[in-house]
């Protein structure tokens, strides 16, 4: 039971080249959430996979439900099991990646008393940058509150580590 695996579906068609040899299509659906990861940066991830299989990937909205998108990969029957292999590869390091952060972030919430948040934000955001920055973590002083009106939140996002 993959949560990968989970709303992906397999269609394929056999057609022949001019020289007679079989090659076939495959379709997935692709959840919309591993879509990028499936293209990667600028396509890269695509291009790699289709420069390591010799099979061709091209990714299409699925017009009917905007959640998912298709992937279709042609080729021959190996070169499209080994592209296949790695798309569905790309979504699960991609489910598993989300559960990890899921995992690992936690946020903290503190309340300042107005009068120091220019410390904490410091000259131009200088201050702020650099807890960011050492950290690793994000740090958020709201503008407007629900609390007092002497008091403002900080809201710090990151790692548990």
């Amino acid at each position: 039971d993959d949560p990968a695996a989970e709303g992906l579906a397999l269609l394929w068609w056999p057609w022949a080249d001019e020289g007679g040899k079989q090659r076939i299509t495959v379709t997935l659906e692709v959840p919309e959430f591993a879509v990028g990861f499936v293209i990667g940066r600028g396509g890269e991830n695509i291009r790699k996979i289709e420069s390591e299989t010799g099979a061709r990937v091209k990714l299409r909205d699925d017009p009917d439900d905007r959640s998912k998108s298709r992937t279709e990969i042609f080729g021959f029957p190996d070169q499209v099991a080994r592209a296949e292999m790695q798309v569905r590869q790309a979504i699960t390091d991609k489910v598993h990646s989300v559960e990890e952060s899921k995992k690992k972030n936690c946020t903290v919430e503190i309340v300042l008393p107005r009068h120091t948040i220019g410390r904490v934000i410091g000259r131009r955001g200088e201050t702020i940058r650099n807890i960011e920055r050492v950290s690793r973590a994000r740090v958020r002083v709201e503008r407007s509150t629900r609390l007092a009106d002497e008091e403002r939140l900080c809201i710090i996002t990151g790692s548990d580590e």
